[in-house]
């Protein structure tokens, strides 16, 4: 296990969740793509889920990886719209007598136009403590990044791993100056500087029930 720096090069924009990416979440994806590892879910499947094995180290209490969430710099924001327009000459046409009316405004039927926002980044950037090999062969795995993937948002251009000589105190969760570089225990040594959300500390992030008071990137 070795210092590491990790970066993306992006090709195209990404929609980016507002806690950013975390790259234990990331790897233990593509440990789960690698493995054919069955979805989770639901919730209780989140919570009864085992962490997969991925080639970043543990912290010392063995609450959360030495691993940053993404650091990036945006350069642009474009707003966009994601619209669905229900089938509706083609419900008719397929449907058949028994079908006499179709809700559009509510219910599965109904159409929507939801607002998004994409962000233009060169370069997405972690910081963890890992087997570099390890981490290089489950990145070879992942070509996007970011949300709405599945429709061209996110294309990784490459991809670098880069093992590092010198390193600062509290590496690599605090920040030199001590800010949270990931979600943290509130009660994690060195920690001074840091806003408080609800989340989790552990992949899946989005499992509820084991969500808490943690800290976070200022």
């Amino acid at each position: 296990m070795t210092p590491l720096h990790i970066v993306a090069e992006m090709e195209t924009r990404l929609i980016l969740p507002p806690e950013g990416i975390h790259l234990d979440a990331l790897l233990m994806a593509a440990v789960a793509r690698r493995d054919d590892a069955p979805p989770l879910y639901t919730q209780a499947d989140a919570v009864e889920a085992q962490p997969l094995d991925i080639p970043i180290a543990l912290s010392a209490c063995g609450r959360y990886y030495l691993a940053t969430t993404s650091i990036q710099h945006v350069s642009e924001r474009e707003h966009r719209w994601l619209n669905r327009r229900f089938p509706l000459q083609e419900a008719i046409a397929l449907g058949g007598p028994k079908v006499r009316r179709i809700q559009q405004s509510e219910g599965a039927c109904k159409a929507y136009r939801i607002p998004v926002e994409t962000a233009h980044v060169a370069e997405l950037h972690w910081y963890a403590v890992g087997d570099a090999d390890g981490v290089r062969r489950l990145l070879d795995l992942v070509s996007r990044l970011g949300r709405r993937r599945a429709v061209g948002e996110g294309t990784v251009l490459r991809w670098r791993v880069v093992e590092l000589d010198e390193v600062w105190d509290g590496f690599p969760t605090l920040s030199a100056d001590g800010a949270a570089m990931r979600h943290l225990p509130l009660d994690v040594e060195g920690l001074r500087d840091y806003a408080v959300r609800i989340g989790c500390v552990r992949p899946p992030y989005w499992a509820r029930a084991r969500e808490q008071e943690v800290a976070c990137p200022p």
